[in-house]
Parts: structure tokens; C-alpha cells; sequence
């Protein structure tokens, strides 16, 4: 079995997940919502469920829908997990994790997720929350730290991010390392907010990527030296990753052959070339 392939069944978990439970912060079955979806995340901290699944997989099938929908809001509310929101909308979503341990060796949050609640009085003695969903009948029966968002030297961690992807090269190596050295100020990045992709997607200052694709993209932009990752994802969106690789692979032929004053619009210029060339 490649490392690749091992690396599937690593998944990593915060303790305080079991002190919320133990205080009763969260519920029996809110934490066992929150286990069986953490377990389903892919290696950037996205679950990709429904609700049938959920009831299947951890209820057995029975409870109602409008219960398990009341467990997420819950757990959302919380600022255990995001997803959109989903009135009247049926099939798979997203649910996004915080405190997650990325390939690149980045922890991710949910905080960009959540706007803080404006203090409606000075008199406010309410004790914390505490668990809101009561179960059902005949069914198994605070907020995180601030913003991680870099680990901390010598943390132990079961993988090095370059077994992540294929690429074996020295210099992609060299420069894996280099993105995980990367200094966020989410200060500023919070201006550059991209509401359709419901994150950051400056380069250097809070993008984070979803899968294995958009991670090897990300590179190539810091390569190039790209500011900002909208048009390479658009791109990756429409066209697929070897379209983004072959135009890299352009770029680092003729580049050796002439100066470039701007690289990232010289390959953008390869793109539109290559896209041309397709649509002709």
C-alpha cells in the first residue's frame, strides 16, 4: 500500500471535542454526529454528507430529518462546523471542520465562517450554553481557541505535506516547504473575502485549498508569484489540471529562453493562448 493510500485513514481530532461532551456543552448525540462527520472529512477538513446518510449511518434510520436538522444547527451554532445554509434544499452538502490539520501543515478554522454576535446587554447573566437538542424518543440513547494559524515548531504530525502529492521533483519539494512557512494576516485578508467561493483567495494571505488539485495550483501560483488564486481555480474549474500543468510546463521552457518582467501574466497569456487554441 502506498503512503498516499494510508494516509486515507488518518483522521485528526481536537480533545476538547470530549471535555464539550463531558460539561454537556453538546449532546449525546450531537457528539456522535460530530464523530461519524469528522470521520467522512477529506484531507482539508470537507465532509460531503446528506441527511439520510447521517440518520442511517449513526441513528439507524430512526429519527426524522427535522431532527438531524436541528442537530447540525446546533453543532453550527456552536462553531463546530459550517455549512450553508440549506431551507428547503434536499440531497448532498459540505460540512467544514475547524482545528484541522491540512497536508500543507496549515490548521484551518472555521472563523472567517461566523460574524460575532453584537452584545444586546450589559445584564446578560446566562450561565454558557449548554446542549439545546434533546433526543428523541426510542434513539441511541464555547466557542475554540482563536485563530491557529500556523503550527507550532516540533508538533508531532503523522506525515510530511510532500507525500501528499505525486510530484517528486526537487524543486517542488523545495517549495512545499516554503508555502508552509507562509504568514497570514487574516486582518487584511478579511477585506479580500470572496463570497462565491465562501473563503480567502489571496495567495499568501489566507487561501487554503480544498483538495489535492487546488493544492498543486496553489503552488504554481506561488511559483509565478500570482497575488490572488481566482482565475487559476476557474480555470481549474473549467478545464482540469493537466490543461493548468501543460501551461506551466509552456511557461518553464520558454522562460528559460527569454526574460520575463511578469511572470504570472505571462502565464496567463499561455493559458488564453492554449484556450484559443482548443476552442479554434
Amino acid at each position: 500500500m502506498s503512503n498516499q493510500n494510508k494516509l486515507k485513514n488518518w483522521i485528526n481530532f481536537q480533545r476538547d471535542i470530549l471535555s464539550l461532551y463531558r460539561k454537556k456543552t453538546i449532546s449525546r448525540n450531537e457528539y456522535f454526529t460530530y464523530l461519524h462527520l469528522r470521520l467522512n472529512c477529506n484531507p482539508y477538513g470537507i465532509a460531503v454528507t446528506s441527511i439520510s446518510d447521517i440518520n442511517n449511518d449513526v441513528f439507524g434510520g430512526k429519527v426524522t430529518d427535522n431532527y438531524i436538522n436541528k442537530l447540525l444547527l446546533s453543532l453550527r451554532s456552536k462553531r463546530l462546523i459550517w455549512y450553508k445554509d440549506r431551507q428547503g434544499s434536499r440531497g448532498s452538502f459540505e460540512v467544514h471542520f475547524g482545528d484541522f490539520i491540512m497536508p500543507n501543515d496549515i490548521i484551518r478554522t472555521l472563523d472567517k465562517y461566523f460574524i460575532p454576535e453584537p452584545v444586546t446587554s450589559d445584564n446578560n447573566t446566562e450561565s454558557p450554553i449548554k446542549s439545546e437538542v434533546k433526543p428523541e424518543a426510542d434513539t441511541v440513547s464555547h466557542e475554540f481557541e482563536k485563530q491557529k494559524t500556523e503550527l507550532k515548531s516540533g508538533f508531532s504530525f503523522p506525515f510530511q505535506p510532500h507525500q501528499v502529492r505525486g510530484y517528486n521533483t526537487d524543486t517542488y519539494k523545495e517549495k512545499k516547504n516554503e508555502i508552509s512557512d507562509v504568514s497570514y494576516d487574516t486582518s487584511g485578508a478579511k477585506l479580500r473575502f470572496n463570497k462565491s467561493e465562501n473563503r480567502n483567495l489571496l495567495t499568501n494571505r489566507g487561501f487554503y485549498p480544498r483538495d489535492s488539485d487546488e493544492e498543486r495550483v496553489w503552488f504554481i501560483a506561488k511559483e509565478v508569484g500570482e497575488e490572488e488564486m481566482k482565475f487559476l481555480l476557474s480555470i481549474l474549474n473549467k478545464h482540469g489540471l493537466s490543461f493548468i500543468e501543460r501551461a506551466f510546463e509552456q511557461y518553464n521552457e520558454l522562460k528559460t529562453k527569454e526574460e520575463v518582467d511578469n511572470p504570472p501574466a505571462y502565464l496567463n497569456k499561455i493559458i488564453q493562448r492554449l484556450i484559443a487554441e482548443n476552442n479554434g
